[in-house]
């Protein structure tokens, strides 16, 4: 096991030389680096935009037919992607306005406390991605065994109570993972997230089980869901319409949710793979040879702003209902919604969550002409 050998090692060094300066300046003012720096400010533009845009679709009125706990956790996992994408984008864009304008050589040597303060956005919004969607199964495992009540008693508190997990749990673990790799003295080159490959091997191999964890656990939700939803057609005398409701919902709720979760553990092991690449080749990791590394992990980075806007185009092309929200949401990028999609989010859902005292007297008028026709 030789890979995680150091895996612990400090990359900085105590006092740096006129050859570090040298050496960093090279590297910081490389073409390839000031062409990375580009690529960054574009994918990280717009997976900002995608992300904000749907955050904006899914607080619109035309998302009212969604599940008001699905759309608080997708704009959940969306403000934590658009916390990552704009720290990215503004490290790219400090980092060519500084390197186009650097007249001391030495001044391309990074302050090791500084490099992991500007690591810490995107670690925070890293690990809330990985807590919202653990949080997701959670809450989707909560509605399916007590999906007879669920719907009645406080399904949005336990949302919020999850989200609200969420955040402070990845709070915790950024801000440790802050002070264990705030190292004293310099990096020859600060990368974002990744300052050594075989540190962040480690933690995306756990991410990565977590993430296909949850995925094969959502697809065994599905299945179970789906039994009862075919039980509850063959005995539908014994189910009110509140637990109908509620197994239809969680049907709708973990399609949504498979897509996204599958595009995030797909590009996790892409990530994954890439750095277990560079472990494998670079035995000993150095100070001074992190600046061979350093291209490699930028290129890395880019999984996060194309996780932002492929996430994003599956889930609004993978579910049909998203995707007329967004029609109707932003006609301007997808045309106006034609007559019979207005006239569908005109009219109300069949299905929505009302006051459970409406609901069980509804049922109980229904059950009971039921009751009557059997008699006759």
């Amino acid at each position: 096991m030789y890979i995680f050998q150091g895996i612990f090692d400090s990359i900085a060094i105590s006092n740096y030389s006129e050859a570090d300066c040298e050496a960093s300046y090279d590297a910081a003012t490389s073409p390839v680096m000031q062409g990375l720096r580009l690529v960054h400010v574009f994918f990280t533009c717009s997976g900002l935009l995608a992300c904000s845009l749907f955050i904006f679709v899914l607080q619109h009125r035309s998302s009212r037919n969604l599940h008001i706990n699905l759309r608080l956790s997708l704009t959940s996992l969306s403000v934590a992607a658009c916390i990552a994408c704009a720290q990215l984008l503004f490290t790219a864009i400090h980092g060519f306005i500084r390197t186009t304008s650097m007249d001391d050589r030495c001044n391309a040597i990074v302050d090791a406390r500084t490099c992991a303060v500007i690591r810490w956005p995107v670690v925070l919004a890293i690990y809330a991605t990985l807590a919202g969607i653990i949080c997701l199964a959670i809450e989707r495992t909560i509605a399916t065994i007590r999906y007879r009540t669920y719907e009645t008693h406080g399904s949005r508190k336990v949302s919020l109570l999850l989200i609200g997990a969420q955040w402070a749990i990845s709070l915790a673990i950024s801000f440790t993972s802050l002070f264990l790799r705030a190292d004293d003295g310099y990096l020859h080159y600060c990368t974002v997230y990744i300052s050594h490959p075989k540190s962040a091997v480690v933690s995306l191999s756990i991410m990565t089980v977590f993430e296909v964890s949850v995925l094969l656990f959502f697809a065994s939700l599905l299945q179970i869901n789906r039994r009862k939803q075919v039980r509850e057609f063959v005995n539908c005398a014994r189910h009110s319409l509140t637990e109908r409701y509620q197994l239809l919902e969680n049907i709708r709720m973990i399609h949504i949710l498979i897509p996204s979760v599958m595009v995030h553990a797909a590009l996790s092991i892409v990530g994954l793979g890439a750095l277990l690449t560079v472990a494998l080749i670079e035995k000993n990791m150095t100070p001074l040879s992190i600046l061979h590394f350093a291209p490699y992990s930028e290129l890395v980075l880019l999984v996060v702003p194309i996780y932002s806007i492929v996430s994003v185009v599956v889930a609004v092309g993978w579910n049909k209902q998203l995707s007329t929200a967004a029609r109707t949401a932003l006609p301007c990028l997808f045309g106006v919604p034609n007559e019979d999609e207005r006239a569908r989010e005109a009219q109300p859902p069949l299905l929505t969550s009302r006051d459970s005292r409406e609901m069980q007297q509804e049922s109980e008028r229904h059950f009971g002409l039921l009751v009557k026709m059997w008699n006759k």
